[in-house]
């Protein structure tokens, strides 16, 4: 079974029809002064779940949400939870960058023993930039890549050869082979994109990226391809958050932009049920 928090309800009914699982989709609304309510309608649960919740758009509510179905479900039984999180907010803080910062990521995970979620799948997940096997803090985590999706996507609707460009070698570490260009962050809104020795004059170019949130990044790399001679442009990110006008601004600039169904936008042309539905069918559990 499925119990689909608010965020997830569409992704979770692709996911479910493709694993022949039943779906639940819980029932939330918010109370005139903001708190989260969370009613699961059925309460013969068995004890093992999928509780699938997307943390964007607002975060902080969907994030009670999911605690509050979590304990919801362990009150009518549940003992194992398996959390899908095809975009995973706070998930970038994983680290200090300066004393005192709170490591949000850890807070997450700390909540998510006391709910008895013992894996979590997420999609392009920022802290772990490549797929497979990693440890939550102690809960057993798996990533999965949609740049394959996103890739295949531009291959058969628009042309078989171009040159795969990402933004920064982190990205290029996590599509395993691509061009970079270097990046230096100025501020979290100004970016200064350097030229590598990339030959793009006259090809296609896809520029990908496991995010745009406010488009910094990407905009200032599809500008620098486009300057240096490519032909056409096209912008792909897993999670499309679109800050600021950004969808607007690349589509000024680039022939496309693409995203997956993480966070559904205008760009969101490609769906990652079948990615998850595979994980899914390829573990072994009685979910």
């Amino acid at each position: 079974m499925i119990v689909a928090c608010s965020g997830a309800n569409e992704l979770a009914k692709k996911v479910a029809k493709l694993k022949n699982l039943e779906v639940m989709e819980v029932e939330s609304y918010k109370f005139p002064d903001g708190e989260v309510y969370v009613r699961l309608p059925k309460q013969e649960l068995p004890e093992d779940v999928i509780v699938m919740q997307n943390f964007y758009p607002n975060q902080n509510d969907k994030l009670v949400e999911f605690i509050l179905a979590c304990d919801s479900a362990c009150d009518y039984g549940v003992k194992r939870i398996k959390a899908i999180f095809p975009y995973f907010a706070y998930a970038r803080q994983d680290k200090r960058f300066k004393e005192g910062e709170a490591i949000s990521i850890k807070a997450i995970a700390k909540i998510l023993k006391e709910f008895n979620v013992k894996e979590i799948i997420t999609i392009d997940v920022h802290f772990h930039r490549k797929e497979g096997e990693f440890d939550f803090f102690g809960v057993k985590g798996y990533n999965i890549a949609a740049t394959d999706l996103l890739i295949d996507y531009v291959k058969r609707n628009y042309c078989k050869d171009f040159v795969t460009v990402a933004p920064d070698i982190g990205q290029a570490k996590a599509l395993g082979k691509a061009e970079y260009f270097e990046k230096e962050r100025i501020s979290g809104d100004e970016i200064i994109m350097k030229k590598r020795d990339i030959d793009v004059e006259g090809k296609n170019v896809l520029v990908i990226d496991d995010m745009i949130s406010t488009g910094g990044t990407m905009i200032e790399a599809c500008k620098l391809v486009k300057k240096i001679g490519a032909k056409k442009i096209f912008a792909a990110c897993t999670h499309g958050l679109f800050l600021r006008n950004s969808y607007e601004k690349l589509k000024e600039i680039v022939d496309d932009v693409i995203a997956t169904d993480t966070i559904q936008s205008e760009a969101s042309k490609v769906s990652v049920a079948s990615l998850i539905a595979k994980y899914l069918c390829n573990t072994n559990n009685d979910l």
